[in-house]
């Protein structure tokens, strides 16, 4: 059983937080905050959420709602997750061409990792507003398969506790695949989960949100127990793509959020930052390559009838929504159920951070 104490005191992120244009500079996503103790999503349920934000207008481009799932941990009081902050920019001249550090966008960090409620209370609402936040349930077949994940995960998941990159006198869990690394944030995952079905190490050791939970369930459950990967055909892929990139530049080019203050015409006067910037995540998510502003690479894929299509895992996938299946062979242990809101009311606080 871990220490408590480490983490306890008294919104996958890709939001762009506030950014000025001189200089290399670090995100400035909310990491830490307070809530009331825990919420009332029980051990073993999974909690989903739809944000706002780039990866959410993909979400929409495909027909799905949710935008991120976590698992409540609600013996120990505590949440697993994958998730990313924003990454930090580069300095001047190489953020004109690739806006956001290209590792940091390629594998990022935390990743999978266990947080307390203050944590992921400032995840949810530090960095933006909620339209939803709904818990599903794991108990199915009255043998409560949910609990049993959600138990697996805080016992048996090797892990490593690392101080936040905010506040170093708090901490947090980061969960570790089975070579010994850290479990980084995937973004290309959202094209191929590869093999998280089995619970075997993904490439560069990385998870999303939901195949995370993906992962966790047949680790616990044996063979035989895995969530199939589901395949969007080219014209969907081609649309999420689109509304990927239309979402960054469009948040870019209106100085919101991450992009605000960033001063691009006085910086690059002879590069257009947003249209690289949209280049580059799309190409990250389609590809794995993350350094490069070079539309033809996910257009590429984009107009590739014959390869261009993804096999992954949603949040509305694990859910059983949106034409998910909810029951049979190669389902979730939570799809079954219907949304019940979170909420948070017990006394007392606790604060934490996620990143």
């Amino acid at each position: 059983m871990r220490r408590l104490s480490l983490a306890l005191a008294a919104s996958g992120i890709l939001t762009f937080s506030q950014i000025a244009h001189a200089g290399a500079s670090a995100s400035t996503d909310a990491a830490c905050g307070s809530a009331a103790v825990y919420w009332n999503a029980p051990n073993g349920a999974a909690v989903f959420n739809r944000g706002a934000g780039p990866l959410t207008d993909v979400i929409s481009a495909v027909g799905e709602y949710r935008s991120h799932s976590m698992l409540s941990n609600a013996n120990v009081k505590y949440v697993t997750q994958a998730a990313a902050k924003t990454p930090d920019r580069p300095g001047w001249p190489t953020f004109c061409s690739t806006p956001l550090d290209s590792n940091q966008l390629r594998d990022g960090w935390a990743g999978a990792e266990q947080i307390s409620q203050g944590a992921i209370y400032t995840y949810l609402y530090g960095n933006g507003s909620q339209e939803a936040v709904y818990y599903q349930n794991g108990n199915a077949d009255q043998t409560n398969k949910g609990s049993a994940i959600a138990n697996w995960a805080w016992n048996s998941m090797p892990y490593t506790s690392v101080a936040s990159q905010r506040d170093g006198g708090q901490y947090m869990y980061r969960l570790k695949n089975t070579n010994g690394n850290p479990i980084n944030y995937v973004l290309f995952q959202f094209r191929n989960s590869e093999n998280a079905s089995s619970g075997g190490s993904n490439w560069e050791n990385g998870n999303i949100c939901s195949s995370l939970l993906a992962s966790l369930q047949v680790s616990t459950l044996g063979a035989g127990n895995q969530v199939n990967p589901w395949t969007y055909q080219n014209s969907q892929l081609a649309t999420g793509l689109n509304a990927l990139y239309t979402g960054v530049h469009s948040q870019c080019s209106n100085g919101m959020g991450f992009w605000s203050g960033l001063g691009a015409t006085v910086a690059c006067p002879f590069s257009d930052i947003c249209d690289n910037a949209g280049n580059e995540v799309a190409n990250c998510m389609s590809t794995g390559k993350c350094s490069t502003n070079d539309s033809g690479v996910w257009n590429g894929v984009k107009n590739d009838r014959t390869n261009g299509f993804a096999q992954t895992i949603s949040p509305d996938h694990i859910a059983g929504w949106s034409g998910h299946p909810s029951s049979g062979a190669g389902t979730s242990v939570w799809a079954y159920d219907t949304n019940n809101t979170v909420t948070w009311s017990s006394s007392g606080n606790v604060y934490g951070c996620w990143y």
